[in-house]
């Protein structure tokens, strides 16, 4: 499953904001300090996951915007997931069939949040960490 495109509406200081065109290879963001490289990744953990404790003062919408957006994945199989969130609610379609929850969610990307994780969402901190 490849990430194609992200589009936030309101998330931190990112409001109207999308990215689209990554490649199937590895996507390395990179910038200065401030930039927003952080929190495009917990935008990322947040469409996908939810909110974690204490994220929804962290990254409210400080340039106005509704909390959310979407993320768009190509399947193995040629299918669009698109998998979104405004405010709480998990807005996700496989194809022309909606996903009705976050454990069926879990079962197409094969992950959960804890996995997802320590394998494609890490930062400088957690590279430290590693021993």
């Amino acid at each position: 499953m490849w990430l194609r495109s992200l589009e936030i509406g309101g998330f931190g200081h990112f409001k109207d904001f999308r990215i689209d065109g990554f490649s199937d290879g590895l996507t390395v963001l990179y910038g200065p300090n401030e930039a927003g490289k952080s929190t495009l990744m917990r935008f990322v953990n947040y469409a996908l996951w939810g909110l974690q404790r204490g994220d929804a003062r962290r990254f409210k919408p400080l340039r106005g915007g509704e909390l959310g957006g979407v993320l768009a994945f190509e399947t193995m199989d040629g299918l669009e997931l698109r998998v979104g969130r405004r405010e709480k609610e998990l807005r996700a379609m496989l194809g022309s069939s909606r996903v009705e929850s976050d454990e069926e969610l879990e079962r197409i990307l094969g992950l959960d949040r804890g996995l997802f994780g320590a394998i494609f969402s890490f930062d400088l901190d957690d590279l430290a960490s590693l021993k």
